[in-house]
C-alpha cells in the first residue's frame, strides 16, 4: 500500500514538472514573438523615417531641376523665335546683301546655353545603397524612366554640341558678330567686313543659323520630355 502511494506521488510530481516545463517553454516562445514584433515595428519605423528623408531630398532635387530646365527652355524658345524672325527678314522680297550683313554682324548671336545638368545625387545614392527598394514600386519605375530621359538628353546634347560647335568655330574664324569678344574694333573691323565674300557669307550664315535652329528644335523637344517626367515624379512624391 505504501509503495502504491509513493508511485502516485511520483506521478503527480512528474505531471507538475511537465506542466511547469510546458509553461516555461510557452513563456519563452511568447517572449521571442514579442521581441520579434517589437524589432519589426522598430525596423519599420526606422525605414519609414529613412523613406521620409529620401523623399524630401528627391523633392528638393526635382524642384531645382524644374526651375533650371524651365529657365533654359524659355531661353531656347525665345532664341528660336528670334532666329525665325531673322530668317523671315532675310527671306523677304526686299532683302539684300546689306540686310544680311546687318543681321550677321549686329543682330544674330551664335552663342547658346547648351549644358543642362540634372540634380540626381539622391537617386544615384538610392541605387548605390540599395535603398531604392524602400520606395513604392510605381515610384521606382517612374524614377527609372526619368533617369533614362536624363541620359538620353545628355547624349543628344553631346551630339548637338559637336555638330554645332564645329560650324560655329569655322564661322567665328571668318566673321565678327554681336556679343563676341572682338579684339579688333572700329575702322579695322569695318575693313574686315568690306572684304567679305557675299556669297560665302550667305552660305556660312545660312549653315550656322540653320544648324542652331535644328539643334534647338531637337533639344527643346527633349527638355520638354524631361520636364514633364520630372513633374510627374514630383507629383507622386506629394503627401497623399
Amino acid at each position: 500500500m505504501l509503495n502504491f502511494l509513493r508511485k502516485i506521488r511520483r506521478k503527480n510530481m512528474n505531471g507538475k514538472y511537465i506542466k511547469y516545463a510546458i509553461g516555461e517553454i510557452f513563456l519563452v516562445v511568447i517572449g521571442i514573438l514579442i521581441a520579434l514584433q517589437i524589432n519589426t515595428w522598430s525596423e519599420q519605423n526606422k525605414n519609414k523615417k529613412i523613406v521620409e528623408g529620401l523623399k524630401k531630398s528627391l523633392v528638393k532635387d526635382l524642384g531645382n531641376d524644374i526651375r533650371s530646365i524651365t529657365e533654359n527652355l524659355e531661353y531656347m524658345l525665345n532664341d528660336s523665335v528670334r532666329m525665325s524672325v531673322l530668317a523671315r527678314r532675310l527671306s523677304a522680297p526686299g532683302a539684300n546683301y546689306d540686310t544680311l550683313v546687318k543681321i550677321a554682324r549686329y543682330e544674330f548671336s551664335p552663342w547658346y546655353i547648351g549644358s543642362q545638368e540634372f540634380n540626381n545625387a539622391t537617386y544615384q545614392s538610392l541605387i548605390n545603397t540599395g535603398r531604392i527598394e524602400l520606395l513604392d514600386r510605381d515610384l521606382i519605375l517612374e524614377l527609372s524612366k526619368l533617369n533614362a530621359k536624363h541620359l538620353e538628353y545628355v547624349q543628344a546634347q553631346v551630339a548637338s554640341d559637336k555638330m554645332y560647335l564645329e560650324t560655329f568655330i569655322a564661322y567665328s574664324d571668318k566673321y565678327s558678330f554681336v556679343d563676341a569678344n572682338n579684339e579688333i574694333k572700329g575702322r579695322l573691323q569695318d575693313e574686315l567686313w568690306k572684304n567679305v565674300d557675299p556669297k560665302q557669307l550667305l552660305r556660312d550664315f545660312n549653315g550656322l543659323m540653320g544648324k542652331k535652329q535644328i539643334m534647338f528644335t531637337n533639344l527643346i523637344g527633349r527638355r520638354r520630355e524631361v520636364l514633364n517626367q520630372t513633374k510627374k515624379v514630383l507629383e507622386m512624391l506629394k503627401p497623399k
